[in-house]
């Protein structure tokens, strides 16, 4: 397992949510008061019920998804198509993963371009820095244990670095909300926090099995509340990469610091879909190929479309894990698993799995794709 206890999923929430939140930031609404208020409410009405769902799959079925899938079909009796789910969260964890190496290597061109007086890589070495990072990341995904924590720690050195600069904000302002931004407030919701590709669920299964996780709660609160504090970091601009277009020696810092951090997001990323194949009996070298090839194919010049692909992927996955748990599950099996006490708060969570979360993840598609047409 990559996570050894709570806290390596506490930092882990903490570290996916910058990161992701960073690749995805042309969406957000930086220094926006109303996207940024939206969003909060979509933590508390749309991930936060995602995350105990997670939490809850975990604790029935007490395996990986892709293991855990079949059983959960088997008990609904509905049919097993509803287990590609499973697939396409690796799918997710795959492509969110090479977005984090293709973005390392923007933000080492966007700094030699700051620099045109100054070699700061030879010319042979910037040729093959895509591959270079590749192979770091790929690398990275052999070792997980302790990269979150090490991860958390360069954000910190971010965070810090920024603070020295001092950090404005009468920037803050309100603007009118539409539906575009809707869109991007589900993507950092749900996507930017990693709902849905199974790393909570594997957090969540660890602390069972060591006798920490006796509720769903109790498992998902801290890493809850740390996406939140992530989510407000990052809006208040302390991790943002726009300073990779300035030539100082402090945002050079922080640039480097943020990349050698996105790196290991991606290493963690790699990991955990190594470890679910591996779980259903793939062969180690057809693993490692399947992961290369869906790294390489970042350095083709269609990242664009391979960014709204994931974006897709990801809240798509979370709309099905919804619909399959509150519409095909037996209610009395989640009920259990969540051990609510409370029937009216057990009745809103089943609301928010039921009708909420599918809705909004649809709606968030339909702009996405608006902004295409």
């Amino acid at each position: 397992m990559i996570f050894l206890n709570r806290w390596q999923g506490v930092l882990l929430a903490f570290l996916m949510m910058v990161l992701l939140a960073g690749r995805l930031e042309p969406l957000a609404g930086i220094h926006q008061l109303d996207f940024w208020l939206v969003w909060l409410v979509s933590m508390v009405v749309l991930a936060l019920p995602v995350l105990l769902l997670e939490s809850a799959l975990a604790k029935r079925t007490k395996a990986l998804p892709l293991q855990a899938l079949p059983a959960l079909t088997r008990d609904a009796d509905v049919s097993p198509r509803w287990r590609i789910v499973g697939w396409l969260a690796i799918l997710g964890v795959l492509l969110l993963a090479g977005s984090l190496a293709a973005q390392v290597g923007t933000l080492v061109n966007n700094a030699v371009a700051v620099y045109p007086n100054q070699q700061l890589l030879p010319a042979n070495i910037l040729k093959l820095l895509p591959f270079i990072i590749l192979i770091v990341a790929l690398v990275l995904s052999y070792i997980p244990k302790g990269l979150p924590i090490f991860g958390v720690a360069l954000l910190l050195g971010v965070v810090g670095v920024d603070l020295t600069q001092g950090v404005s904000l009468s920037a803050w302002q309100w603007t009118a909300f539409t539906w575009v931004e809707w869109s991007s407030v589900v993507v950092l919701a749900l996507a930017s926090t990693g709902l849905g590709l199974g790393l909570y669920w594997a957090s969540a299964l660890t602390q069972q099995t060591k006798g920490q996780g006796d509720t769903p709660r109790r498992a998902v609160l801290p890493i809850w509340l740390t996406q939140v504090i992530a989510g407000f970091i990052f809006a208040l601009g302390l991790t943002t990469t726009q300073g990779a277009n300035t030539a100082t020696t402090h945002v050079g810092l922080a640039v480097t610091l943020y990349a050698l951090a996105t790196l290991i997001g991606a290493g963690i990323l790699l990991s955990f879909a190594r470890q679910q194949l591996m779980a259903r009996d793939f062969n180690p070298m057809v693993t490692s190929i399947l992961i290369l090839v869906s790294l390489a194919v970042w350095v083709l010049p269609i990242q664009d479309y391979l960014l709204t692909a994931a974006i897709v992927v990801t809240i798509l996955i979370t709309a099905i894990y919804a619909i399959f748990s509150g519409w095909k599950m037996k209610s009395s099996h989640l009920r259990k698993a969540l051990n609510f006490n409370n029937e009216a708060l057990y009745n809103v969570w089943r609301v928010q799995i039921r009708i909420l979360v599918p809705l909004a993840v649809v709606l968030a598609i339909v702009g996405l794709i608006g902004q295409y047409v």
